[in-house]
């Protein structure tokens, strides 16, 4: 028997049978979303489930400042560079997550038949990729006509994610009355979600994810069950 083969096989199918748990409940999810009916902004009434596709308006927006777009929702994910050397002097590079940040502005989410007011703090988003790029800090920053770079810093790599002011949304949750009308927020019991695609897009990504994620798993539970079975009938 070989420990060290049958802990991995062990661990990889736990892995996998996890995987395989997200995927149904990523299924679950595109059910009970779809279920909800879709209606219009006049249809609001306190403690309502409203699903709203409509037009972003805010009069307060966040300014993106790689991608210069004007946010109701921006999310920025960054990763740092690291470098590591080995003992015969080779140097290899790597990205190591540094960190997200998520800022947030009320909007009002408007169709023909009127508008609700929008608060997306705390809400499952499922935003627009508006920018992605590679920027170097620190060093010396290098200008010599055409040719222009930086020496030394260290690289970082940074994605925007957006649910832009003037763009279409998807917003899905409880609405409450508030000072100037109704509003759609977080509750005790329903989260709010919101999407840059329409109710058709959103939903089929959430079934394709949750396919691969099925597929990813039990393909993870057969290799792991096959390392298992060859460390406990292997000698070492």
């Amino acid at each position: 028997m070989n420990p060290i083969l049958t802990g991995v096989g062990v661990v990889a199918a736990a892995i996998g049978g996890l995987l395989v748990r997200q995927s149904g409940q990523s299924d679950s999810k595109a059910f009970e979303l779809g279920k909800i009916p879709p209606c219009k902004a006049r249809e609001a009434t306190d403690g309502a489930l409203l699903k709203l596709y409509g037009h972003v308006k805010c009069a307060k927006p966040i300014n993106a400042p790689k991608s210069g777009r004007s946010c109701a929702y921006l999310k920025t994910i960054t990763w740092v560079e690291t470098r590591s050397t080995d003992s015969k002097g080779h140097t290899s590079t790597s990205w190591s997550h540094a960190g997200d940040t998520e800022n947030t502005a009320p909007f009002l989410l408007e169709d023909e038949t009127g508008s609700v007011r929008v608060v997306l703090d705390g809400a499952d988003v499922d935003a627009e990729k508006a920018f992605s790029g590679i920027d170097t800090q620190g060093g010396l920053n290098v200008n010599l006509g055409p040719f222009s770079g930086s020496l030394g810093g260290r690289r970082v790599k940074i994605e925007e994610w957006v649910i832009a002011d003037g763009d279409n949304a998807l917003v899905i949750g409880r609405s409450r009355r508030s000072a100037n009308g109704f509003e759609v927020a977080n509750d005790a019991n329903y989260r709010l979600v919101c999407s840059h695609k329409t109710e058709t897009e959103y939903l089929n990504s959430i079934k394709q994810g949750g396919k691969w994620l099925k597929y990813g798993g039990a393909a993870a539970i057969v290799i792991g069950l096959l390392i298992a079975g060859f460390g406990l009938t292997s000698f070492g």
